[in-house]
C-alpha cells in the first residue's frame, strides 16, 4: 500500500521525554513480510488522553481514569511500547505506512495484558510478545502517529484497520470510559491524541 504524498519517517530514540523521529526526505517503499521485535530497550510510559486521564488496566479492561500521584505509581497505568520492524522480502512485494509499528502492553501480578483490537473495541489479551508477528496477528499491532505541532503527542492507528484510533468512550450506563478504535472526526478532534511520558518500569 502507498502513502501519497507523505514522508515516511524512522523512530530514532527517546530524550528528556522527547520523541525523536527521521525522515527520509522523500517517498520509499518498504519490502516486508512479517515484524521483528526491535532489540532496543522496551520502556514504560503514562499514556494520558488530552482530558487529563490515564490509561490504565482494571479488572480485565482498559479505560480512562484520574490518577493521584500515588496512582500513577502502581504497574496498572504504565505501558510498554514495544517497537516493531518490517522484515525484508521481495522487491514486488512492497508496503509504505507513515509511522512506528508497534504493541502496546502492560504488566501487572506477572501477566503481560496485550491491547488487542476486537471489531472497534479493545481487549486485553495475555501473551508473550512474539519475536515476529505474521499477518494473522496484525490486530494487536498499531502505527504510533507523531502530533507535528507537539514532540509528546501521539495517535495510535490500528493496522489492521486503517483510519481508525485509540480513543476514550463512555460505556454504556457506567461511569467509566472504555478504550475503543474510532475514526478521526477532523483536524481540530483531539479525542484520538495522547500524551506520552517515561516512567520507571
Amino acid at each position: 500500500m502507498s502513502t501519497k504524498n507523505c514522508l515516511p519517517f524512522h523512530f530514532v530514540g527517546i530524550c528528556k521525554n522527547a520523541f525523536y523521529f527521521k525522515g527520509t526526505g522523500e517517498d520509499e517503499d518498504l519490502d516486508e513480510d512479517g515484524l521483528q521485535k526491535s532489540k532496543a530497550p522496551c520502556k514504560f510510559y503514562w499514556i494520558q488522553s488530552q482530558c487529563s486521564k490515564f490509561l490504565i488496566y482494571d479488572e480485565d479492561r482498559f479505560e480512562a481514569q484520574p490518577l493521584s500521584i500515588y496512582g500513577q505509581r502502581q504497574s496498572e497505568c504504565k505501558f510498554c511500547i514495544q517497537i516493531y520492524s518490517f522484515v525484508p522480502k521481495t522487491v514486488d512485494e512492497k508496503k509504505d505506512e507513515k509511522g512506528t509499528t508497534v504493541v502496546l502492553y502492560t504488566k501487572t501480578d506477572g501477566k503481560m495484558m496485550v491491547a488487542c483490537c476486537s471489531e472497534n473495541e479493545i481487549k486485553p489479551v495475555e501473551m508473550n510478545l512474539p519475536d515476529e508477528i505474521e499477518e494473522d496477528q496484525h490486530k494487536v499491532v498499531f502505527l504510533l502517529k507523531k502530533i507535528p505541532s507537539d514532540s509528546n503527542t501521539f495517535m495510535f492507528e490500528s493496522y489492521e484497520n486503517k483510519g481508525k484510533f485509540l480513543a476514550f468512550e463512555p460505556e454504556y450506563d457506567s461511569s467509566f470510559e472504555k478504550l475503543v478504535l474510532r475514526s478521526k472526526v477532523d483536524e481540530v478532534d483531539v479525542g484520538c491524541e495522547w500524551q506520552l511520558s517515561t516512567c520507571s518500569d
